[in-house]
């Protein structure tokens, strides 16, 4: 944020309790002043208008508790829109006031409607006047909606009101611009002042890095003699005991912004494994090399004060920066540009050779008692992420990553015992035939209520589980259960119960005898195999594991298992892969059926007319409307699912028959 912006905001924000005190009397004048003549619509009015005040009223706070945070952690922008929203739709309630009232009342009611109306758009010039466009679109739906209805009244008098009140709507308008750049003049006054201030600093700073040079020189010796002990041989950087004490003599200023960035080679191992240690020991060189002199640009951000290079171990690298006056965006993009001159190929021996590069930071406010332990954790937090998230990438150490973080913790250690502690549980949603509506199956969603933090999301655990490993167990858990429950439903009208559909990993797929685990799961649950029916998502035609994949669902296959292919259109170009693996449906995506334009209905037409040729079934998932249904089954789409034919439930014994499911004709 400029200071310029920073200085209109707060001012925005210390006119605001004098307009929202406005808007309530003026309110409570209408009601008022119509008295006995106000009929239900205009106290209604009132009672959304006070409510919307105290809408206003909780933004405030948040907007002046938000003002004092400082710049990395403030949201100001989201906060400025906010605020500017409210002011509008404060002016289409008093503009519907105007829109109804004017031409319903007459006399002194019609008056006092008007005089309240000239009274805001007055008062809107000045506690307004920081909001350049938002005040006069105030002004203007506050006074033209009201002069419009005037001019339809028709008589004389009427529309000479109408006019003088286009006029005054004018005039209100200049005077808020004028108003406004005065505060702009005023504000620019103020920032002359204080850089007359900084340039009076700027001098004693100067005198300041004198006397730090004398001190340099002679620390520079005392520094030689602990070269070897703090230095790391290979690359010449530091090492962490020389980290350690460059922060500890390390001081800071009012302003300052302690940057600490943590780098990472991407798949460093592979060159050393491929090439030999020799082979790395010349590239981290390198990247040293390149790290010291890309980092030789930010000199002037640290004000004399070097930043500090260390090779943290390994192919980890941490890069410690004391930066004045830092903006956030300013850090983020500084370090990103780092992350990217890093990853630039790097030519040794006639040879080129390149690495992926990650990078992590925090950047916090200089603290006497900051601590490089938590500055460390702070920047190791931030780089996870990076890899986590597909590596090749800059991330920072922000609160909400911190949150996040320790959330996952405590759902990565919940999650373990998640089978056994009964806190896993299944909902059941039909699938419908898109001929008789009588369904088909039902899917089984997994839920998930974790002790001390309620029900979690599946988007959120379910790649908790992936990445940790323990998918498998709880995929495991996942097909039991729905087996075990599905072999109770009874069988509809003509004879046979419905099929259960669940969910399948890759991980487990890739297990050495998934198609073992599903036979005794059935075997168990006393389910016959024509019963069940595995999903699996596009990510099973990945190149890499198509070979122990079609083996497992070719096991499943024989058994008698349908293969379902689950949010299909939204992965891997898997069109070319229909003909090879043994499925029995796909299960178009509903991106496709929720937007229905001109796109996505070709693309489930074309879906089916290829499926059609593989002699494949066809579900369309995401079905909310008889008119989606409809079409999809013009389509020629097979099975129908979605919150139309019924929501995910915990599906009682009795509900299993296709009988007792009500559903829409």
């Amino acid at each position: 944020m400029t200071e310029d912006e920073k200085r209109l905001w707060r001012q925005t924000l210390v006119h605001h309790p004098r307009g929202m005190v406005i808007a309530v009397a003026a309110s409570v004048g209408v009601a008022v002043g119509l008295g006995h003549q106000a009929t239900e619509a205009v106290w209604l009015w009132v009672v959304g208008m006070l409510g919307f005040t105290l809408v206003r009223v909780v933004l405030h706070v948040l907007c002046m508790a938000d003002l004092r945070q400082d710049a990395a952690r403030s949201h100001w922008r989201v906060f400025q829109r906010w605020h500017a929203a409210c002011m509008l739709v404060t002016s289409v309630q008093w503009a519907a006031l105007a829109w109804w009232g004017v031409p319903y009342y007459r006399g002194v009611e019609q008056f006092t409607i008007l005089i309240v109306l000239a009274a805001l758009a007055g008062g809107a010039t000045a506690t307004l006047a920081p909001m350049r466009v938002v005040g006069k679109v105030y002004i203007l739906l506050v006074l033209l909606p009201a002069c419009w209805q005037l001019g339809r009244l028709g008589d004389t008098a009427h529309t000479v009101f109408a006019v003088l009140g286009s006029i005054f709507a004018w005039v209100m308008v200049s005077s808020h611009e004028s108003t406004h750049q005065v505060l702009r003049q005023i504000v620019a006054l103020d920032q002359e002042k204080e850089a007359l201030v900084v340039a009076l600093s700027a001098r004693s700073d100067e005198a300041m890095q004198a006397n730090a040079e004398l001190e340099r020189r002679v620390a520079e010796r005392t520094r030689a003699l602990l070269y070897k002990t703090q230095h790391d041989t290979l690359t010449r950087l530091l090492n962490r005991r020389g980290l350690t004490e460059a922060h500890r003599l390390r001081t800071g200023q009012e302003g300052d912004v302690w940057v600490l960035a943590q780098i990472s080679l991407d798949h460093f191992k592979r060159i050393n494994e491929a090439l030999g240690h020799d082979w790395g020991d010349l590239l981290l060189r390198a990247v040293a090399q390149r790290l010291t002199h890309q980092v030789a640009g930010l000199a002037p951000a640290a004000q004399g004060r070097p930043p500090a290079l260390c090779r943290w171990g390994g192919d980890e690298f941490m890069l410690s920066l004391m930066w004045h006056q830092a903006k956030p965006d300013e850090v983020l993009q500084a370090m990103e540009t780092l992350r990217q001159a890093l990853a630039e190929p790097y030519a040794l021996k006639g040879r080129k050779l390149a690495v992926g590069v990650s990078l992590g930071f925090s950047a916090q406010a200089w603290r006497v008692d900051a601590t490089l332990a938590d500055a460390v954790q702070q920047a190791e937090l931030a780089l996870t992420e990076a890899k986590r998230t597909g590596r090749g990438r800059t991330a920072e150490a922000t609160l909400t990553l911190q949150v996040l973080n320790a959330r996952r913790t405590c759902l990565v250690e919940a999650l373990r015992t998640a089978t056994a502690d009964g806190s896993l549980s299944l909902l059941f949603q039909p699938i419908v035939s898109a001929r008789t509506r009588r369904p088909e199956a039902y899917e089984a969603l997994l839920r998930w209520r974790c002790a001390g933090m309620g029900p979690i999301s599946p988007v959120e655990f379910i790649p908790l589980a992936e990445d940790t490993g323990q998918i498998c167990a709880i995929g495991h858990w996942v097909l039991q259960t729905a087996c075990s429950q599905a072999a109770a439903w009874p069988a509809g009208p003509e004879g046979q119960a419905p099929k259960v559909a669940v969910n399948t990993s890759l991980r487990q797929l890739l297990q050495a005898d998934f198609a073992g685990e599903v036979r005794q799961a059935l075997q168990q649950a006393g389910l016959a195999p024509q019963r069940l029916v595995i999903e699996v998502t596009e990510s099973v035609f990945n190149e890499g594991d198509i070979d122990r994949v079609l083996a497992a669902l070719l096991a499943l296959r024989q058994m008698g298992i349908e293969v379902h292919v689950d949010d299909f259109g939204t992965g891997y170009s898997s069109l070319s892969r229909l003909h090879e693996f043994p499925l029995t449906a796909v299960k178009v995506d509903k991106s496709f059926v929720l937007t229905a334009d001109e796109r996505a209905l070709a693309v489930i037409e074309g879906t089916v007319l290829i499926a059609r040729r593989f002699g494949l079934r066809v579900i369309a998932e995401g079905v909310e409307t008889a008119e989606q249904a409809q079409a999809l089954a013009r389509l020629g789409v097979d099975e129908l699912q979605g919150y139309y034919f019924g929501r995910p439930a915990p599906l009682p014994v009795a509900c299993g028959s296709a009988e007792a499911l009500p559903l829409p004709a």
